[in-house]
């Protein structure tokens, strides 16, 4: 008895520790996050055209679930901008007009999402993918010394594949800073007319960000 007691006794004391303890490493869960970047916007045509760009800020809410500590899906609701596509200047009754034809994107996207602790254990890196549905307004405005004009010409929206890479430096253990680069390509429908000849074109995203995840 003089033996078993404080064995009991230590054993009796330890149990709350270990219950601690598997109760601190519980990493499943929401959380929600918040980021803007910039947004590479590139238009490509075949058959010899020049690629054209522009970049835009492009804020992003989106709202994650953690299976493990390193599987989750991640849904994002991004706002692209608006980016200048073509400008050029002509002449319309001999007035001198700079006409740009500009296009507005809005995505949602849901990816699966991994991720793995680097040696210091504040950071972490990882890589995701998955599908992403976009929905764009082409328009174009007309500029003139007077006068400015802008009109819609086709909308085109659709789904495909995207993927990206991340990082995330842990500021608190339900807080931390990201940092994060996604891209995706669609392909423009060919009712949306922007040559004569009614090339096909590709319109090419990448976004660099930087946020906050604040996890419930």
């Amino acid at each position: 008895m003089k033996v078993l007691y404080p064995l009991t006794l230590i054993s009796a004391l330890a149990l709350p520790t270990y219950i601690q303890a598997d109760e601190a490493i519980d990493n499943t869960g929401f959380a929600v996050l918040v980021d803007v970047g910039v947004a590479d916007i590139a238009v490509d045509a075949e058959g010899g055209y020049q690629e054209e760009s522009d970049t835009t800020t492009s804020p992003a809410l989106g709202l994650s679930y953690q299976f493990n500590d390193n599987m989750s899906v991640v849904a994002h609701y991004t706002n692209y901008g608006t980016a200048e596509l073509f400008s050029t200047t002509t002449y319309i009754n001999s007035t001198v007009v700079d006409v740009t034809v500009e296009s507005k994107t809005t995505a949602f996207s849901v990816v699966g999402q991994y991720m793995v602790p680097l040696a210091s254990e504040s950071w972490s890196i990882g890589a995701r993918l998955g599908l992403i549905s976009w929905d764009t307004e082409f328009g174009v405005k007309a500029v003139t010394s007077q006068a400015s004009a802008k009109n819609k010409f086709g909308d085109d929206s659709g789904t495909t594949i995207t993927g990206g890479i991340l990082a995330e430096y842990a500021l608190s253990e339900q807080l931390s800073f990201t940092l994060s680069a996604d891209w995706f390509v669609n392909k423009i429908d060919n009712s949306v007319e922007f040559t004569d000849d009614g090339a096909d074109l590709d319109m090419q995203y990448g976004r660099y960000a930087m946020g906050l995840k604040y996890a419930f």
